[in-house]
């Protein structure tokens, strides 16, 4: 599919600012900068800011699996509205901490509604209409309990919204262990 990039920084070092426009050229991107210091209010500007249909996030510490977003692209096809969100079933993590967690949608004869009280099943790195994430915008995280994710999917799943894992898609997720990892932080306080 046509795809759009918008590479987001917020709160840009200088180094940063001066690396942006070699990066966005390329990768045929647009640039933008924010001033949130927060990781849900800068997703939802970008959403703002997209001209497609659809919107795929992806931190720059992480990757898609190769095939990720034709797949996603691919499936989005057989619904008729704008409530759902798909997933890799696979996330890698790796860096300060190694594994593989096998993420469970709707779709999955596996999946259990109540599991959501219990973890996270899946990230924000997530496939969506952007309709859908414009009217359930990301709360911001820095005041809150700090799984955006979580929450967000846990507001959508309440609101009736679908979410389905792509059974093998992948995503690959650099787990951090120091001040910058927010999921680090919240479990620390």
């Amino acid at each position: 599919p046509d795809t759009e990039i918008i590479l987001i920084a917020d709160r840009p070092s200088d180094e940063e600012r001066a690396y942006a426009p070699k990066l966005a050229e390329e990768f045929g991107a647009r640039r933008m900068f924010v001033d949130n210091g927060d990781l849900g209010l800068t997703r939802n500007d970008a959403t703002k800011e997209a001209q497609g249909a659809h919107v795929a996030y992806l931190d720059s510490d992480d990757a898609y699996g190769c095939k990720w977003l034709r797949q996603a692209y691919e499936t989005s096809l057989k619904f008729t509205d704008d409530k759902w969100l798909l997933h890799p079933s696979w996330m890698v993590m790796h860096s300060a901490q190694a594994f593989i967690h096998r993420c469970y949608g709707m779709n999955d004869p596996e999946y259990d509604q109540k599991s959501i009280c219990q973890y996270n099943p899946i990230s924000a790195l997530s496939y969506a209409p952007k309709s859908l994430l414009l009217r359930y915008p990301q709360e911001p995280v820095t005041g809150g309990w700090g799984y955006d994710d979580w929450s967000s999917l846990s507001l959508l799943v309440g609101e009736g919204v679908r979410f389905e894992c792509i059974h093998d898609g992948v995503i690959f997720i650099k787990m951090k262990h120091d001040n910058t990892s927010l999921a680090f932080r919240t479990t620390q306080q």
